[in-house]
C-alpha cells in the first residue's frame, strides 16, 4: 500500500485542508493518507478550539485513514521541535510521501533545510526573535526571503528530513485561499484563524462560515468552541502562586522574563492584555502563549528535555485499519493505554487532556474512533 502522511492541526478543519488531502491522494496515488495531529493544545501555543476527538472525526469524515497524535511536549513547543516530531512519526510510519501546503511550492526545501541547519550556529542578536534572525540568516545567505508560516513548518520539515535520515519523498502543495493570518472569510476557501476569529465573536452565519467548511464541521462549531481567554482565571492563578524560581523551571520561560511576568500579571485584566503587555520583538504573541500554555500545564523545562516519542493512535478508517495490520505498525502507537503510559509516555497529554476538559464539557471517549 502507498502511504501520503501530512502533519496538521485542523483548527477547525475547512476547504483547505479538504483539497490537500484530495491533492495529496492524487499526486502521490496513495492508498492511504495518514494525518499526525497536535491534540488539545497547539503549536501556537493555544487550546484548540473543539478537543482532539472531534477533529480526528472530521478528519475520518474527509478522506483521511489514520489519525495519529503528536504528544503534547513536540506541539507547545517552537516550529522546529513540532517538525521534529512529525517527521520523527512519519519514519515510524514508514510513509511514502510527506504532503505539505506551500505558499510557494516551487522552493528548494531541501536545501533550504540544510541552511537552516547553519544558521543555528550564527550569532544571536538580542532586540529579534530566535525565529526571525534564523531565517534572516537564510535570507542573507540564500537572497530568499521567507516570510509565509507554511513556507516556513516546510523548511524546518526538510531540515529533519535530512536530519533523520527519512526515506520518504516531500511533495509541496499550492496552498489556496486567504493569506494564513487572514482574518476575513470570503470564498469558497479561508483560513483556519479567520474562522476561529468568525466563530469566538459568535459570527457564523453574518461571515458564510458555512460555504469555508465542510457541513458536519459547521454543525459543530455551531454548538461547541472553546478560546484561550476562558483559561485565564487558571493561568493568573498559578502565577499568583508561583515564585519567580517557580516559574523560571517552566519550559519557554528564560531570559529572566519570569520577573516580568510576576509584575504585569496584578495589572492585568484578562489574557489579551497580559500578553500585550508582554510582547516584545524578542517575545512575539505566539510565544507568549506557548509561555501561557507552560504556566497552566506545569510543564517543567525537565519534562521537555526528557521526551519520548509513542504516539497515540486517535482514529482509523477501515483501510487504515489494514495498513496497520499488513505492517504490524500497530505496536508502535498508543492504541489503548496502559498505566505505564500514563506515568510516562503519555504524563504530559494526559494532564493537558485534563486541563483542557475543565473548560469544556464535551464528552470524549477513551479508545480510537473507527469508522
Amino acid at each position: 500500500m502507498t502511504t501520503c502522511g501530512i502533519i496538521a492541526e485542523f483548527n477547525p478543519f475547512h476547504n483547505g485542508h479538504a483539497y490537500l488531502i484530495e491533492q495529496a491522494r492524487r499526486l502521490t496515488n496513495a492508498d492511504t493518507i495518514i494525518v499526525f495531529m497536535s491534540g488539545n493544545f497547539l503549536q501556537r501555543g493555544e487550546p484548540s478550539i473543539v478537543n482532539k476527538w472531534t477533529r480526528t472525526k472530521w478528519a475520518l469524515e474527509n478522506g483521511v485513514d489514520l489519525v495519529i497524535e503528536i504528544p503534547t511536549e513536540f506541539v507547545i513547543s517552537s516550529a522546529n521541535d513540532f517538525a521534529k516530531a512529525g517527521i520523527m512519526m512519519a519514519n515510524l510510519m514508514q510513509i511514502d510521501y510527506l504532503a505539505f501546503g506551500s505558499e510557494h511550492p516551487q522552493l528548494d526545501f531541501v536545501e533550504l533545510g540544510r541552511y537552516l541547519k547553519e544558521s543555528r550556529d550564527l550569532p544571536v542578536r538580542s532586540n529579534e526573535s530566535y525565529a526571525t534572525q534564523l531565517f534572516r540568516n537564510i535570507e542573507d545567505q540564500t537572497g530568499q526571503k521567507i516570510n509565509d508560516a507554511n513556507d516556513i513548518l516546510g523548511i524546518n520539515y526538510a531540515h529533519w528530513w535530512d536530519e533523520l535520515y527519512s526515506q520518504f519523498k516531500l511533495v509541496p502543495i499550492q496552498r489556496i485561499g486567504n493569506d494564513f493570518h487572514s482574518t476575513e472569510v470570503k470564498g469558497s476557501v479561508a483560513s483556519a484563524t479567520a474562522i476561529r476569529k468568525s466563530v469566538l465573536e459568535n459570527q457564523l452565519n453574518s461571515h458564510d462560515i458555512k460555504q469555508v467548511v465542510p457541513s458536519d464541521v459547521f454543525r459543530t462549531l455551531n454548538n461547541s468552541q472553546t478560546s484561550f481567554e476562558q483559561y485565564w482565571p487558571l493561568i493568573r492563578y498559578r502565577v499568583l502562586v508561583s515564585s519567580e524560581s517557580d516559574l523560571a523551571s517552566l519550559f519557554n520561560i528564560d531570559e529572566g522574563i519570569e520577573f516580568r511576568i510576576k509584575k504585569v500579571i496584578k495589572s492585568s485584566h484578562g489574557l489579551t492584555d497580559f500578553i500585550e503587555q508582554l510582547k516584545s520583538k524578542r517575545y512575539t504573541y505566539t510565544k507568549l502563549q506557548r509561555i501561557c500554555t507552560s504556566i497552566l500545564l506545569n510543564f517543567t523545562k525537565s519534562e521537555h528535555d526528557n521526551m519520548k516519542l509513542k504516539p497515540r493512535l486517535l482514529g482509523s478508517s477501515v483501510l487504515g485499519r489494514k495498513y496497520l495490520k499488513e505492517t504490524g505498525l500497530s505496536e508502535k502507537l498508543a492504541v489503548r493505554l496502559s498505566n505505564d503510559d500514563y506515568r510516562s509516555n503519555y504524563l504530559v497529554t494526559q494532564r493537558a487532556d485534563d486541563v483542557y476538559q475543565l473548560k469544556n464539557s464535551d464528552s470524549v471517549p477513551n479508545k480510537p474512533i473507527f469508522i
